[in-house]
């Protein structure tokens, strides 16, 4: 019979069914390389073809817990509606196996959008005690630090992620992620340009080298690989480019389209002053479980963290009582 890859030798991990097992695997690769509808549409089949199989639920559950920021970005119901089914395979997973570390991961995804940091850390924890070199894990606990205000914890997290798996764009991601939140722009870079060799077909891969280029002072070259990609689509270019402009023409200089989308997006309006609406327009977005949560403690975010504002942003997504519990972040 055929593994899930770990070697367990419960029959949950097995199937004899081997073109479902192919799905399985296909399924995997799928989300490791961010194609997500791919990986949905595979796990659901497996999962229908061996509904005893832990795994199919693990990975059908991790490809649900993305699909809001991959693919309903606009759509908060279907997003609600993929959060809720997520948890549903993660459980599943988890009574056919316990000891599921990818549906451990996808529990503490969901513990996530529900504002749940403790339940959320002792689910990566639990995950990481039984295999410490999971990737899957490892990159979520990575962002989830960055999250919760424990940006130097990250950081080892990620570089291990990123020695482990050095070829998989979405995991260096989570490297410079981190160097960004530490304001160390220039040990950014490298590994930004090297996701964006690695993953031009994923926008946020060529999105984050445009930005980090420019944040390293390569201003041209940032507006030439934005411009020279053919996989953004056209609100998204529209966005970064708004992103650029702000910082170097201030609210002012903006077009009228650009104002729009300014007023509607927390990291271009970190840029421009706008304390009050900032921090309002982020918590409603990390409430509709969008994952740039983690932008909460960016250096752009800094000017504003001594204002009562800031305090209560925190107060509201519930850090402040998983503090209390877990121990203080970084900025606190």
């Amino acid at each position: 019979s055929f593994g899930s890859g770990n070697e367990e030798v419960s029959t949950v991990n097995q199937t004899n069914n081997m073109a479902a097992y192919d799905l399985y695997l296909k399924a995997r690769d799928a989300h490791k390389h961010r194609q997500i509808p791919v990986a949905l549409e595979l796990a659901e089949k497996v999962t229908q073809a061996e509904p005893d199989f832990a795994p199919g639920w693990a990975v059908y559950a991790q490809a649900l817990a993305l699909a809001p920021n991959w693919i309903y970005m606009d759509e908060p119901m279907e997003s609600a509606a993929a959060f809720a089914r997520a948890f549903i395979a993660a459980q599943k997973a988890l009574i056919l196996d316990p000891n599921s570390v990818e549906a451990l991961g996808a529990m503490a995804n969901v513990y996530r959008t529900r504002l749940q940091w403790y339940e959320a850390e002792n689910a990566y924890r639990q995950g990481l005690s039984i295999d410490p070199d999971n990737p899957v894990i490892l990159e979520d606990y990575a962002e989830f630090l960055m999250t919760v205000g424990k940006v130097q914890e990250a950081l080892p997290i990620a570089q291990r992620l990123v020695a482990l798996e050095p070829q998989v764009a979405i995991y260096l991601h989570a490297l410079v992620q981190t160097y960004w939140a530490l304001s160390d722009w220039p040990a950014a870079l490298p590994w930004a340009e090297k996701e964006y060799e690695l993953g031009p077909e994923l926008v946020y891969m060529v999105t984050e080298y445009a930005q980090v280029l420019w944040l390293n002072g390569q201003r041209a070259q940032a507006r030439e690989v934005l411009a020279e990609s053919d996989v953004i689509l056209p609100d998204l270019r529209a966005n970064i480019e708004t992103w650029f402009d702000a910082q170097e023409k201030g609210l002012q200089g903006l077009t009228p389209d650009q104002v729009k989308i300014a007023m509607s997006d927390p990291y271009i309006l970190a840029y421009l002053d706008q304390e009050d609406k900032f921090f309002t327009l982020l918590s409603e977005k990390v409430r509709l479980g969008w994952w740039g949560d983690f932008f909460t403690f960016h250096p752009e975010t800094e000017l504003y963290r001594q204002t009562p504002a800031f305090r209560n942003h925190v107060e509201e997504l519930k850090l402040v009582d998983y503090w209390r519990k877990a121990g203080w972040g970084d900025y606190c």
